[in-house]
């Protein structure tokens, strides 16, 4: 299956990237012009240039809102819908503008570019696309609605999976709230 989907068009257009599942349903991620999958051509670049590959950091950054009520956890990611107009990023230099351009983009574009949560599971799911696509690094931005709630889903589902399955132990580095 291809990825059609909204977020799959959103990373051909912008970075030249399309998106695929596998049989197994883990991501694949392919260069839109030459259908080359990107970790083995990235691999393969470091070898012809007589290089190691670098190992221990690919690396997804996975924004994510939380929230147990739906609509609160879209409302979290709202604010940052104006990352998804791509003139945000070469015409338009007005932040009023770009927030108003934001409110024209429909939910279903959100939930396709972002990684909006009800539970800790669909948070594991969206982060285990990413390790099963290859990445050994998952940056967090969190835009949740409420920091207070992220947290305890953090505390007590999502770190402790994360350490029975991949054995080893989440590094937080940083934590801002807005």
């Amino acid at each position: 299956r291809s990825g059609a989907d909204a977020h799959g068009r959103l990373l051909s257009q912008r970075l030249g990237i399309t998106v695929e599942l596998d049989a197994a349903g883990g991501l694949v991620l392919r260069d839109a012009a030459t259908g080359e999958q990107l970790l083995t051509a990235f691999e393969a670049g470091a070898a012809e240039a007589e290089r190691a590959a670098p190992s221990g950091f690919r690396c997804a950054w996975v924004s994510t809102s939380y929230h147990p009520d739906r609509e609160k956890a879209l409302d979290g990611a709202r604010v940052y819908g104006g990352l998804l107009i791509p003139e945000a990023y070469s015409y338009i230099q007005d932040p009023r503008v770009i927030e108003q351009r934001a409110l024209l983009v429909r939910d279903e574009a959100l939930s396709a570019a972002f990684c909006i949560a009800t539970s800790g599971e669909e948070i594991i799911a969206r982060f285990e696309a990413f390790i099963e696509a290859g990445c050994d690094h998952i940056i967090w931005a969190d835009m949740s609605p409420d920091p207070s709630i992220v947290a305890k889903v953090c505390r007590d589902e999502i770190l402790p999976y994360l350490t029975r399955k991949h054995g080893v132990e989440p590094m937080v580095a940083d934590v801002a709230v807005r």
